[in-house]
């Protein structure tokens, strides 16, 4: 025996923050937004605690499933933004509920729902509870980094609950966890121990390597989700729908375009409510439940970011299959530069970049695995790997591009207090270029990008604003500006002028 979901509840903080509401306090746009992560909007909350938001979402569950809180036996929450390390989330919730059975807090960031099914899953096979309540809840706003645009602009607030009873929907899982801090980090406050060695502190916030999550996200979702159905006798034809942790929208439609499965089963409200952790799959599921797009044996697919889970839906029985998240971090197959071109024609490269890419492929083509019984060979899972590694190539040199042109930006000024103090004489673009180190087509570029104007134009605008201020606050004469300023040609003072 496992169980049967029998309600679900949500609830999101009434704040909604659009695009272009951030494009208020960080450089960003709702195009750029869009397209790298799929989000238009999400909640954020200006009073209400992750456990306050997770217990409005645990009342709705209830009112939604027909139990008392009364008839719980088990509390499980989960949420890495809790506002106390203790009293515990879960603790919280029971709180608030008013009732005194047990709780457990389960602390695993995206993947927490699927490890709190599968906890429940056990204490169900152990007939030691009849009702549990399982509870994702996060205030993400307050681990966000507000200077970091890449996660800022990710992430959200808001909580998911199930109810769950006595049922047989629970049919398989499989867990496979990478651990390590090299992904994705958050940071505890170091205190003020007298005794800790300091020196290497990181800013208490969510620390994101976006590619290296999207890379392994799109790898396990597509190579895993065909390994757990063929297992368990299923097909993707016998899927109803695919419900994905909402991490990144190109993410699900990379799977999707991979897999070969339509859009249309992959269910996305990423769009309006962003990134909530451990709260996405089951405010997703809610809101399909409240919308009547579950039927009496659907079969549905849940992916999240670690792991994927499988389990069942309410007690009409709707089954979801637990699919394992694996971080492949070696490329597997072996294609040619040839190959890549067509699969991406819209890329255009260099000859440092084709360099780059032909020593990809031969990684891949070293790296080949064999794994599950089946070899991975020529596998689609390549193209993904490479043209996320090529991105992030071309990312780094226009990066490395961006700085370099700041720093002359910032040598920029130097050129200018340079030309404040000598501009009586004659300066040449040779001269000022030397003082940059660059050539006087591109000193000629860079300045006029910085300042708007040519550097002649400025030069002459200079010297006419000084002769003027000469002109006007003395009795010189043009014979005597002229001698003031260096100049000994008449004609060249009329044009200076």
């Amino acid at each position: 025996m496992s169980f049967s979901v029998l309600g679900t509840g949500m609830y999101v903080p009434p704040k909604v923050v659009t695009n272009d509401d951030l494009s208020q306090i960080i450089d960003t746009n709702d195009e750029w937004i869009m397209q790298r992560v799929g989000i238009h909007e999400r909640h954020f909350s200006e009073q209400e605690t992750a456990a306050e938001m997770g217990y409005r979402a645990a009342l709705a569950a209830l009112e939604n499933s027909g139990v008392r809180a009364e008839e719980l036996d088990l509390i499980l929450a989960a949420s890495v933004s809790g506002e106390t390390i203790s009293p515990s989330v879960s603790c919280e919730i029971q709180g608030r509920l008013g009732v005194s059975c047990m709780t457990m807090d389960i602390n695993a960031a995206c993947s927490a729902f699927d490890f709190m099914l599968e906890t429940a899953a056990g204490f169900f096979a152990r007939k030691k509870v009849k009702k549990v309540l399982v509870v994702g809840t996060e205030r993400l706003s307050r681990l966000i980094d507000w200077t970091d645009r890449s996660t800022c602009v990710i992430f959200a607030d808001g909580a998911g609950a199930v109810v769950l009873g006595e049922g047989n929907g629970y049919i398989d899982a499989v867990f496979d966890v990478k651990g390590g801090l090299d992904v994705i980090n958050i940071p505890q406050p170091v205190g003020s121990s007298p005794y800790y060695q300091r020196g290497q502190e990181r800013k208490p916030c969510i620390h994101m390597r976006g590619q290296d999550t999207f890379k392994f996200a799109v790898t396990a979702i597509c190579r895993d989700s065909v390994q757990v159905l063929e297992r368990n006798g299923f097909s993707f034809d016998d899927v109803a729908y695919i419900v994905p942790h909402q991490a990144n929208k190109r993410i699900i439609d990379f799977a999707s375009a991979k897999l070969k499965v339509p859009k249309e089963k992959f269910y996305v409200n990423i769009d309006r409510f962003g990134n909530t952790s451990s709260a996405s799959i089951p405010i997703a599921l809610d809101e399909m439940n409240r919308r009547g797009m579950l039927k009496k044996g659907d079969l549905l697919v849940i992916n999240s970011r670690e792991l994927h889970s499988t389990k069942t839906w309410g007690e009409t029985e709707y089954l979801l299959l637990q699919i394992p998240y694996d971080y492949l971090s070696r490329a597997v197959g072996g294609i040619s530069l040839i190959r890549f071109q067509e699969y991406f024609p819209s890329i255009t490269m260099n000859s440092t970049q084709k360099r780059l890419c032909g020593c990809l492929f031969e990684l891949a083509r070293i790296y080949t695995e064999k794994e599950e019984g089946y070899l991975l060979r020529f596998s689609s899972v390549v193209y993904d790997f490479l043209y996320i590694l090529y991105r992030n190539y071309a990312h780094r040199l226009s990066r490395q591009a961006r700085e370099k042109e700041n720093r002359n930006f910032e040598r920029i000024e130097e050129v200018l207090q340079y030309v404040n103090v000598n501009y009586k004489r004659e300066i040449s673009l040779n001269e000022v270029a030397a003082l940059l180190n660059v050539s006087p087509e591109y000193f000629c570029r860079l300045f006029k990008k910085h300042t708007g104007q040519t550097f002649l134009e400025y030069l002459s605008a200079m010297r006419l604003a000084r002769f003027y201020q000469d002109l006007v606050s003395t009795d010189y004469s043009i014979t005597s500006l002229m001698d003031r300023n260096g100049i000994s040609n008449y004609k060249v003072f009329l044009r200076t002028f």
